[in-house]
């Protein structure tokens, strides 16, 4: 469903501060760098309960940061700039790059209401396993109402749109779902890469080539004796992810990748899995291409299964690892 978002260039481009709304919906996110908190003051639904989540990333490894807390009306009512400013002081989230706050226009939320939507974000955002959560401990959900919560659920829905419109794919689990259906482009192409490393024998990765970029697959090899052209930073992120427990030591030579981990492109992820330069795109792709015709000879020996499926498939806009199951109908796919 087409849906339209009113964003606000507060400071007359995209880079200041920015206020996000949907028709028809009385919410209202902001998005707000550090550098420009100061000068939010005047505006009166930052003094609004809410919703807050603030962001960064890892100066190692680059892996994007947040953090998702609740703000409940106070006195002063400078409530997200004194929280802030709580936290700042604290030394807790220096990290801050900035800051996104959900709230209404009409500040209706409570602390029954805070509680459900600041648990219901996190497990949401730890879900879908994009950025690395710096929250000490889950929130708690606390207890509302069944129509409460159909209500804040779709202000959840909502919300997550917004935060897609402004720039954090939070929500977005890395893996796209699979479908049941056949889709006219896929929204990820599956990627194997398995190739021999000196004399330890061969590392073997799967991955999903996605519109973001390459996400390797939890269960992947990963190989950690030095080789040439390997650079400090990616040893250093390698014992960070074998003391965080990313990655699963097997041996002396390899682990195995715990959670499915996003790169931005081929090459990075092959650079990662393999401990020194690859060529990302020819090896996955070489597997992918491998795959694809192993698919389309399998698909011939099929029923008749309409001409555009077979089209697609023929053209490679569609591969079986979108399709979990088909349905024939009159001799087309349904």
């Amino acid at each position: 469903m087409k849906r339209t978002v009113q964003l606000l260039l507060i400071d007359g481009d995209g880079a200041g501060r920015i206020q996000a709304q949907l028709d028809n919906w009385t919410g209202v996110a902001y998005k707000i760098p550090k550098l420009l908190l100061s000068e939010c003051k005047e505006r009166s639904e930052l003094k609004h309960c809410g919703v807050y989540f603030l962001f960064d990333e890892d100066e190692l490894t680059g892996t994007p940061i947040a953090y998702v807390g609740q703000i409940r009306e106070r006195k002063n009512g400078e409530s997200l700039l004194a929280r802030f400013s709580e936290h700042t002081k604290s030394g807790s989230k220096s990290f801050v790059n900035e800051v996104i706050f959900f709230t209404t226009s009409t500040n209706v939320f409570g602390p029954t209401e805070l509680c459900y939507l600041e648990n219901r974000f996190y497990e949401l955002a730890k879900d879908a396993g994009r950025y690395r959560l710096t929250n000490g401990n889950a929130p708690s959900a606390g207890t509302v109402t069944e129509a409460k919560e159909a209500e804040l659920n779709l202000y959840i829905e909502n919300a997550k749109i917004l935060m897609s419109a402004l720039g954090h794919r939070l929500f977005i689990p890395m893996v796209p779902e699979k479908r049941t259906v056949v889709v006219e482009k896929p929204r990820s192409v599956p990627l194997s890469l398995d190739r021999k490393v000196n004399a330890y024998g061969h590392i073997h990765a799967d991955g999903l080539w996605t519109t973001d970029g390459v996400v390797v697959l939890k269960g992947s090899q990963i190989y950690l004796q030095k080789r040439k052209g390997i650079s400090r930073l990616l040893v250093k992120r390698k014992a960070e992810d074998l003391k965080s427990g990313l990655l699963k030591r097997v041996d002396e030579s390899t682990a195995e990748l715990t959670e499915d981990v996003l790169f931005a492109s081929p090459s990075a992820a092959g650079i990662y899995v393999l401990n020194g330069s690859v060529n990302g795109r020819t090896h996955g792709r070489m597997q992918t291409v491998r795959r694809l015709a192993s698919w389309k000879k399998r698909m011939n020996k099929l029923p008749a299964i309409g001409r555009n499926a077979k089209k697609n498939l023929a053209e490679g806009n569609i591969c079986p690892s979108n399709i979990q199951r088909l349905t024939f109908v009159n001799g087309q796919v349904s």
